[in-house]
């Protein structure tokens, strides 16, 4: 009696054991996101590349971040860095491991970006005033705004675009950067065409403005 008794104090609950082991599994496996996004465009991380400070981003960004900037500084905590690092294979067969449909979605979006007609057949107007598109700024605006094509491009394609369109577009360009409401910059971005939809969402959900941009641009709070 004593040893039965001994044998049921002993005994495992492999219900609860299985329950526990299966929680465990299901957390492990759950990957945030958040946690893979690159904060120089805000999607999942297209060849993750990490910089010697230790932060990541896609690859494609870090290009047109150094185009922008002309400088080896990590767009996040402008830690200098030597050389072009390499992608980070790890991380990167991490991403297309749970995320594989978003990085086949940015890969299209970006062919397509580079097939699309970047040449108008009408002469640029001049510019009339002082432009800053927020070029070489860290933080959210840089973030947001190296991923578009006015970064890798010259002023006069844009403006060529504009001018060339009889829209509200074509009124931006005689317009002074700190005029620019919110709906001005929605404007101006859906005339680039339809690449920057979920850009424009972004930047109306901030409220950015052309004045907020150009005073976080003087006010040296970068």
């Amino acid at each position: 009696m004593e040893n039965q008794q001994r044998r049921e104090d002993c005994a495992v609950d492999h219900g609860f054991v299985s329950s526990s082991a299966s929680d465990v599994e299901d957390e492990s496996v759950h990957i945030s996101q958040d946690a893979l996004k690159c904060h120089c465009c805000y999607e999942v991380m297209v060849d993750p590349t990490t910089l010697n400070c230790g932060h990541s981003f896609c690859r494609h960004c870090i290009a047109l971040w150094l185009q922008a900037s002309h400088t080896m500084e990590c767009p996040g905590c402008c830690e200098f860095f030597q050389n072009f690092p390499k992608i980070n294979i790890s991380l990167r067969d991490l991403v297309e491991m749970h995320f594989s449909d978003d990085v086949t979605r940015i890969v299209h979006s970006l062919q397509a970006f580079q097939a699309h007609p970047r040449n108008a057949s009408c002469r640029a107007i001049p510019l009339p005033v002082r432009w800053h598109p927020w070029l070489g700024v860290g933080g959210f605006f840089t973030g947001i705004l190296i991923t578009l094509p006015f970064v890798t491009v010259s002023y006069e394609p844009v403006l060529t675009h504009l001018h060339c369109r009889d829209s509200e577009a074509q009124l931006l360009v005689k317009k002074p950067l700190l005029e620019w409401t919110v709906r001005d910059l929605a404007i101006w971005m859906e005339d680039l065409g339809p690449w920057t939809f979920s850009y424009r969402g972004i930047f109306l959900k901030e409220q950015v403005n052309g004045r907020y941009g150009t005073n976080m641009l003087h006010s040296g709070a970068f």
